[in-house]
């Protein structure tokens, strides 16, 4: 850092009077946010009697997927999405 040179500023007030937050304080409000539906969802959730939840995820290490679901219609979609997720990180982390 030079002499005399002002310390970097941690909000981007160039957008107006009200400072922007950095992304990481927008990632913590997205996660709070998230939790905050769940608790909602759990406490007035109305069930129809069946009780039955299907649904299929994807995790990625870092070039390789691991899909899981709870039937083959979901494990397909989950590794569709997977193969999506690969070309975007090929695409914008190409070296």
């Amino acid at each position: 850092m030079l002499q005399g040179a002002p310390p970097p500023k941690r909000f981007n007030e160039s957008l107006g009077i009200l400072p922007v937050p950095d992304l990481v304080s927008v990632g913590v409000l997205l996660i709070l946010a998230g939790f905050a539906v769940l608790v909602v969802h759990a406490l007035g959730g109305k069930t129809d009697g069946e009780g039955r939840v299907k649904g299929g995820g994807v995790v990625m290490i870092g070039p390789i997927p691991i899909v899981f679901g709870s039937d083959m219609k979901w494990a397909s979609i989950a590794i569709v999405l997977a193969i999506i997720l690969i070309v975007v990180a090929f695409v914008l982390y190409r070296v």
